[in-house]
């Protein structure tokens, strides 16, 4: 198969993997060995750093609006836009939980990263999950304390490939009470303090870039940056129908694929 070829399925796959509830990470470690390209760290978050453009520029007006009156509660004192600076407080809230995972169980995620039968098996995990909080319906729209640190939790879980961020995302607001567009609009904006994290942890890490391969990373960026956009409108479409279930049947059924391969029953 063509090498750009490969690259632009790669993007693809980060696109759409990142938005839906299937996975990104979990799906560029097994298609990325289908397709016979290396995945790294640099890769990653040049990927990752492709989604969270996308995310800001699709969410630009409730980001725009958020930060806005944040800063118009600090320095104005306008206490009817407190609510806006307790928005951001509570994103930051979200992201200690997969700090503290990533830090204290790097050796693990590690084996995880290089082991096809955990990957599977977690598969199955993020389906069964996201077929039983499909059931589930609330009608809370507004974000409290509990609710960030319980969607930061399920959050954390995801740091191991094969449980998506945005499913967990879900789960763990629909499980704090919350409703699933509120969940969903929440998992959105939560994306991007995450990466800018971890994009900052792999820069002081000595990131760097296989200038072998930099058009195709550039290739891969643009693809992915196009999906993850794209995927964005999708994945609002399927809340409303409460189609989360049908990413359960697939993942699990993924995870089974890749369980029955990894120990070759057949």
């Amino acid at each position: 198969m063509n090498k750009i070829i490969r690259y632009i399925i790669l993007g693809i796959i980060q696109g759409i993997g990142e938005i839906l509830p299937i996975s990104s990470s979990g799906h560029l470690i097994v298609f990325g060995n289908i397709l016979g390209i290396e995945m790294n760290i640099s890769l990653e978050i040049i990927l990752h750093l492709a989604s969270l453009i996308a995310i800001i520029l699709y969410s630009r007006k409730e980001i725009y609006e958020i930060i806005l009156k944040a800063f118009r509660y600090i320095f104005l004192k306008d206490y009817k836009d407190k609510n806006y600076l307790m928005f951001i407080i509570y994103l930051l809230i979200s992201c200690i939980p997969i700090c503290i995972i990533s830090l204290l169980f790097s050796n693990i995620i590690d084996y995880i990263n290089n082991s096809y039968l955990f990957i599977g098996i977690l598969f199955m995990v993020n389906g069964l999950m996201l077929y039983i909080f499909n059931k589930i319906n609330r009608d809370r729209n507004t974000i409290k304390l509990k609710d960030s640190l319980v969607i930061g939790i399920f959050q954390g879980f995801a740091v191991v490939p094969g449980l998506s961020r945005s499913g967990m995302c879900m789960c763990g607001g629909i499980n704090s009470g919350l409703s699933k567009e509120k969940t969903l609009e929440y998992s959105f904006l939560l994306f991007i303090p995450v990466i800018i994290l971890a994009t900052f942890k792999e820069l002081f890490g000595g990131f760097s870039i296989d200038l072998n391969n930099r058009f195709y990373y550039f290739i891969s960026f643009i693809v992915s940056f196009i999906f993850t956009y794209l995927s964005l409108k999708f994945l609002k479409r399927i809340i409303k129908n409460n189609a989360l279930k049908y990413f359960g049947y697939y993942t699990f059924l993924l995870g089974m694929i890749i369980c029955i391969k990894s120990i070759n029953i057949f």
